[in-house]
């Protein structure tokens, strides 16, 4: 609970009484809990606030950095930017490019999503 930085009365209280953020971090802190060392997670911050996106952001990037493998989907271009070592830009179901993240940047990025051209990155 201290990790992940949830802010609950007690380890039994429902997950019904949390916030979308809470819960968020909660079913990463499952997965954690079990060992994985393999996390394949899908918009992990859509539907949270701000503070808790920033939370959920920074516990990604210490996985990664951890060595733990993790796989993000996500449909906020900025956050996959931010988090990813290696991006694969898809448009109308096909890759499309692969990129570094040194090379990255958010509107090359999604150009190469909204249309399937090869972007020009910086």
């Amino acid at each position: 609970f201290e990790r992940l930085g949830l802010r609950v009365r007690s380890v039994d209280c429902s997950v019904d009484a949390l916030g979308a953020g809470e819960r968020q971090k909660l079913l990463l802190g499952k997965w954690l809990g079990r060992g994985s060392r393999v996390l394949i997670l899908e918009d992990p911050t859509a539907g949270v606030d701000g503070e808790t996106r920033l939370e959920i952001r920074a516990l990604i990037d210490n996985l990664a950095r951890q060595g733990a493998a993790v796989l993000l989907i996500s449909s906020n271009v900025g956050e996959v930017v931010e988090l990813s070592t290696r991006i694969i830009a898809m448009c109308a179901g096909r890759v499309v490019a692969e990129v570094e993240r040194d090379q990255a940047s958010e509107d090359g990025v999604r150009e190469l999503m909204d249309g399937g051209v090869e972007a020009t990155f910086s």
